[in-house]
């Protein structure tokens, strides 16, 4: 099943919502960052949640940028992703298996997550909540409820296969936000679901027939027939915005002595993306024309 993004709405209930499927993506971005099967669970789980707010940006151009800090073992997931469907990410430390067996020693008692939505380098919005609660979906939707000050729920599930290639078999999400006319009860009532062993279970399996969605929008609504408004977003994609120009551009902040040690021993400088683990190799030459232009 080939990576998708819909939004929509129900239409009765007034209750708007997000599905994605995030395979490939998150696929991708595991074999970037070599990432352990722990370490590949929680990253993609925050790809694929940070890509199911996507569809609220005002333009294509416009990106939202999520960060969570832990104290436990794992210290942070960072999330760059777009209107356009592309996204990026990374995880630290990318190898976790074998230190948090325990959710919280993994998580630590308290973190925090940081939002922030800019439109070609602009900030445009930006806020800041504790996460306290050991699950970088769950913190994102917490932060969604009291930051963006909208009722919100999300589930993500991600399965994983032996196989070196592909080692993520399935990554599916739904996003669901009451709109100011949603009756909050029925609400409430719509996100209890979300963790019901009967839709956590339709995401946890490929959806392959057309009307595969129906079956789910079912599950969280407890209705037989419920009436609902569907639009298909830009597909998601791995994608990372970094340039041999722009990581030149790390070679500016380096102190006088560290540029004379370069061009003497008259060695390329490797420089690796953080995002999406390219590795970049500059020649003295072009040290040489960076620091002149700079």
């Amino acid at each position: 099943m080939e990576d998708l993004l819909y939004n929509g709405q129900l239409l009765e209930h007034k209750v708007a919502f997000t599905y994605g499927v995030m395979t490939q993506v998150v696929n991708e971005a595991v074999l970037a960052h070599d990432c352990d099967p722990v370490s590949a669970h929680v990253l993609g789980r925050a790809l694929a949640a940070t890509l199911l707010i996507c569809p609220q940006l005002a333009e294509p151009r416009d990106r939202v940028n999520a960060v969570w800090q832990y104290h436990g073992d794992l210290r942070s997931v960072v999330v760059d992703a777009g209107g356009d469907g592309t996204v990026r990410g990374l995880v630290s430390p990318r190898h976790l298996a074998g230190l948090g067996e325990e959710r919280a020693s993994l998580y630590g008692d308290e973190g925090s997550l940081k939002i922030l939505r800019s439109r070609e380098g602009e900030l445009l919005t930006s806020g800041s909540v504790a996460a306290r609660l050991q699950d970088v979906v769950a913190d994102l939707e917490f932060a969604l409820c009291v930051s963006d000050q909208v009722e919100s729920g999300a589930c993500v599930m991600i399965g994983f296969q032996p196989d070196a290639a592909r080692p993520v078999a399935l990554c599916q999400g739904l996003l669901i936000q009451a709109m100011p006319e949603a009756d909050p009860a029925v609400f409430q009532a719509f996100r209890d679901r979300l963790q019901a062993p009967e839709l956590r279970q339709l995401l946890a399996r490929s959806q392959e027939a057309d009307n595969s969605f129906e079956h789910i929008v079912r599950a969280f609504t407890g209705e037989e027939d419920p009436a609902f408004r569907i639009n298909e977003c830009p597909r998601p994609q791995w994608q990372c915005t970094c340039n041999e120009e722009k990581m030149g551009a790390v070679l500016i902040t380096l102190p006088e002595a560290d540029r004379v040690d370069i061009l003497e021993k008259n060695e390329a400088i490797k420089i690796r993306c953080e995002f999406c683990n390219h590795r970049y190799e500059l020649s003295p030459d072009a040290c040489r024309a960076v620091w002149a232009q700079a």
